[in-house]
């Protein structure tokens, strides 16, 4: 038996224009309009947080005469995968 995570109804006013391309999308994807909101949001959350982190290291960073080596950048660049 799945388990799943408690569910709340969010509403948002969004442009017409905007939810009529969601839902050309998502019907052309086969995929629903909640899931993909969803996946939106946690990856944008993500993000954000992410950005926080390089924010964060940056300052840091600049706060010291230290450099990280190429090996630790391109290191860091794959975990994020950039590379």
């Amino acid at each position: 038996m799945a388990v799943h995570a408690q569910q709340v109804f969010l509403s948002a006013r969004i442009p017409m224009d905007l939810k009529n391309k969601l839902s050309e999308y998502c019907k052309n994807h086969g995929i629903k309009m909640g899931y993909f909101i969803t996946q939106a949001i946690q990856e944008m959350l993500r993000e954000t947080a992410q950005d926080s982190q390089d924010i964060s290291m940056v300052q840091a960073g600049l706060k010291t005469a230290e450099y990280v080596s190429q090996k630790e950048f391109d290191q860091y660049l794959s975990k994020r995968n950039i590379r």
